[in-house]
């Protein structure tokens, strides 16, 4: 008779270490969120969110569009009364144990097997002008001026054009 007992047990842990790498990139994503909230006062965050795309499969006799799940990285002002305010800026693709995490942007993978190598390519993201244009123009759309000054950024309401910080920190946990 088979022990399977020690593959039981190998089973168990493997299972341990795919949660807690789950957990791991989950407070990634949450960290990257926070400070979007801080930084836009509470107006535009950061989430994964599921999506699906029509895409053309070719047969011999025809072209048929099927339905392609996938998920994206992408900004969600909460200032919007539009369910569908997101801006995706980055395909995500995760594997079920946790890593690796594949992030699709500009047309490059990057593959990540740690913490720190999603931050890395995270902060090549979030730090480029592509993104920083979004950003402010979601911003500018609510009524909020960046004010650059000589060490920093800060972020101003317009008169006129305040939305609720209660409605957006309500629609970021719906």
């Amino acid at each position: 008779m088979t022990n399977f007992l020690s593959s039981l047990k190998k089973g168990l842990s493997s299972a341990m270490i795919s949660r807690n790498e789950q957990i791991e990139i989950d407070e990634v994503v949450e960290d990257l969120n926070q400070q979007m909230l801080s930084l836009s006062d509470q107006m535009i965050g950061v989430g994964i969110r599921s999506f699906i795309r029509q895409t053309e499969k070719k047969t011999s006799s025809a072209s048929i569009l099927s339905p392609h799940r996938y998920k994206a990285l992408c900004l969600l002002w909460t200032a919007s009364n539009d369910r569908a305010a997101v801006h995706e800026f980055a395909e995500w693709f995760q594997a079920d144990e946790g890593y690796p995490v594949k992030i699709f942007w500009k047309n490059v993978s990057h593959t990540c097997t740690s913490r720190e190598a999603i931050e890395q390519v995270l902060v090549k993201i979030t730090s480029d002008a592509t993104f920083g244009i979004v950003v402010r123009d979601i911003l500018i759309k609510f009524g909020k001026n960046i004010i650059e000054t000589e060490d920093d950024l800060k972020i101003t309401s317009t008169p006129g054009k305040q939305p609720s910080a209660k409605k957006a920190t309500q629609k970021m946990k719906a």
